[in-house]
């Protein structure tokens, strides 16, 4: 199984959207493509979750449902605050790592 992580930049409603895309591809890439796409990092304007093994589905899917309510990831309980991208990259990022950026800005 070939491992990309993933760092996704925006969790509005495009980042949401991603997400919830990978989430429900997942058991198909993985079977057909034999690839696994873990979010490392999800970050809004003033948080980020980061977690170098890949964020729980579960944990990617309360953050949804949170932001979606206006929750920022600062609030999350897996959120911290960060307000340095490339500190972001450089904590959470591997080889072969993606960064999507979905922000308005």
């Amino acid at each position: 199984m070939k491992r990309v992580p993933l760092i996704i930049f925006g969790a509005g409603n495009v980042g949401r959207a991603l997400v919830r895309q990978l989430l429900a591809a997942s058991a198909l890439h993985a079977v057909r493509d034999g690839l696994v796409f873990p979010v490392v990092a999800w970050c809004d304007r003033g948080g980020a979750v980061v977690d170098e093994d890949g964020i729980s589905p579960e944990v990617l899917r309360a953050i949804d449902t949170a932001k979606n309510s206006g929750v920022p990831l600062l609030e999350n309980p897996e959120g911290s605050p960060q307000d340095d991208l490339v500190a972001i990259v450089d904590v959470a990022g591997t080889d072969g790592c993606i960064v999507v950026d979905v922000t308005a800005s």
